[in-house]
């Protein structure tokens, strides 16, 4: 049996939470360093592993933590997003550069340096958040998440005797809320459901990862639920990203027309249609190109996740039955110990 899985929920969800506040800790740590290029996306991964978890065992951690916080710790992976999405959507911008026609470089450079200059922004504006209010909070839950008292009953229902217990109800939840959520993406311009769909597949994953060290039965159960958040993570990037080009391409046009009034009234002459216009066409060969990266990857979450059973979504029913196994498994008790294969479903006991 896990020896995680065996102690109680109060003692366990706080071991998991001190080990992941510590993630976060160190992570916090780099984003002073300039040249660490991963530290804000480490930072705003670990964090976001924590809240997942706070969330999950809110109960037995309902002596531990208040909703303050919950709310500092929310506020702290709210400010995190403007720098990331900017980081996120410069390396794309970035990696079409060598790959644009002639004359459209310049106008892809003006959006790539606008992107960046709002990820140095984001950055520091974090980083002096962090100095003022991340040491005192982390030194806060390290104090009270390490120590609990327990209610016994020496008679009635005690409720969840172990962890486990509590492992498998709340990942039959997280489960159940997933295909709900792949159930309601019904387009490839419906971004609302499919940012749902990710963030309730990242919840189930870091629910799950920190049992990998006692439970290799989870190894194959988080590549899955791996390949599905990068799907959708690509394809909330484009989505983001189409927005950004949106707005770039109204500005530019608007700035070529001032131009082209000035122009008129100074006495300069009509240009020629095409003089001028390099980022206006920069940007729709990106947007073109970031259009094309959304509908593929809207095609293969289709193919593989969006199906219902008896269709072609392999990738979901193998998801669904993988996590169906473990779940039969901890509701046996642990035992016998379960396979670790790939992408094996474990055996319940008899």
């Amino acid at each position: 049996m896990s020896a995680l899985l065996a102690r109680s929920p109060e003692e366990a969800s706080r071991l998991v939470a001190l080990t992941l506040l510590a993630r976060v800790e160190e992570a916090a740590g780099r984003l002073s360093e300039p040249d660490d290029a991963e530290a804000l996306h480490d930072f705003r991964v670990a964090l976001r592993r924590l809240r997942s978890v706070l969330r999950a065992y809110r109960e037995p951690l309902s002596g531990s933590l208040k909703k303050r916080h919950r709310r500092q710790l929310r506020e702290l992976a709210d400010a995190t997003g403007p720098g990331r999405d900017a980081e996120v959507a410069a390396g794309w911008v970035a990696a079409q550069h060598d790959t644009l026609p002639a004359g459209q470089t310049a106008g892809a450079r003006r959006l790539f340096d606008r992107l960046e200059a709002r990820r140095g922004k984001g950055y520091e504006k974090l980083r002096r958040r962090l100095a003022v209010e991340f040491a005192p909070l982390a030194e806060e839950l390290q104090r009270t998440f390490g120590v609990y008292t327990r209610e016994v009953r020496l008679a009635g229902d005690s409720g969840s005797d172990t962890f486990g217990e509590l492992v498998a109800r709340e990942t039959r939840r997280d489960l159940g809320r997933l295909l709900a959520a792949l159930d309601a993406v019904c387009a490839v311009d419906d971004a609302a459901a499919c940012h749902r769909a990710r963030i309730a597949g990242k919840r189930l994953r870091y629910l799950l990862e920190p049992l990998t060290g006692d439970l290799g039965a989870v190894q194959p159960i988080l590549r899955m639920l791996k390949r599905l958040q990068d799907l959708l993570g690509e394809l909330n990037d484009a989505h983001v990203l189409e927005e950004e080009l949106a707005g770039a391409v109204d500005g530019a046009a608007r700035e070529r027309s001032r131009q082209l009034f000035a122009g008129a009234l100074d006495g300069d002459g009509e240009p020629a249609a095409e003089e001028g216009w390099g980022p206006v066409e920069a940007l729709l060969t990106l947007a073109r190109r970031n259009r094309e990266r959304r509908d593929l990857r809207y095609a293969e979450l289709e193919v593989g996740w969006l199906q219902e059973v008896g269709g072609d979504g392999a990738e979901r029913r193998r998801l669904a039955a993988t996590v169906h196994g473990l779940l039969r498994w901890l509701d046996a008790g642990f035992n016998p110990p379960p396979p670790v294969g790939d992408e094996s479903v474990p055996t319940p006991a008899p």
